[in-house]
């Protein structure tokens, strides 16, 4: 959601658009942008560029052709709203962990 190139300038953020579970992405991704833009998080240029990587790698295995799209997470909307809850130091209640 975040430009990696100047990682300290904390002036835009670009939240996604998801193809499933709308209202749940929305509210972690604007808690998160929210964080962000207030310079709350502490986030490395490094592990930011890793885990793009993965995620696209990722997406383009497990969904073929939607996986071009880059914001398919049908089965993976859960797990990323946890990632983003996690940065922002909370938790989802409605995962019991596995």
């Amino acid at each position: 959601m975040t430009p990696i190139a100047d990682i300290q300038d904390h002036s835009i953020v670009f939240p996604g658009r998801m193809v499933v579970f709308h209202f749940r992405v929305a509210e972690v991704q604007a808690l998160w942008a929210v964080a962000y833009l207030e310079g709350k998080l502490k986030l490395e240029r490094q592990s930011m560029e890793l885990e793009i990587g993965e995620i696209v790698a990722w997406c383009r295995r497990r969904y073929l052709n939607r996986g071009n799209l880059g914001s398919w997470f049908f089965f993976d909307v859960i797990p990323y709203t946890d990632m983003l809850l996690d940065q922002l130091g909370s938790r989802s209640h409605g995962r019991k962990g596995g």
